[in-house]
């Protein structure tokens, strides 16, 4: 089984002090080495900047598209992870 793992950040680090943005990085590596070491990483990707974004929803059965994020959401990335319970390999 394979889960999709989003990481939203409320200021990007581009928009940190560099020294919290520093300390914000060193966080994100050592949480990356971690899931790598365990085996559950399979891949990364930085989503594009929230102006950049197209918000696409489906309700009843329709399908609507605004431009723009959801609300809320600075900055994200996007992490796929393998579960590696019993009988996962």
């Amino acid at each position: 089984m394979k889960f999709l793992c989003l990481i939203c950040a409320e200021t990007v680090m581009e928009q940190m002090p560099e020294t919290d943005a520093e300390r914000h990085y060193e966080e994100y590596a050592e949480f990356t080495r971690a899931i790598r070491r365990s085996g559950h990483y399979i891949g990364v990707n930085r989503l594009l900047p929230p102006h950049a974004a197209t918000t696409v929803r489906v309700r009843d059965g329709k399908v609507s598209a605004a431009d723009g994020a959801l609300r809320g959401n600075q900055g994200a990335a996007r992490r796929l992870l393998r579960h590696r319970g019993q009988g996962s390999g």
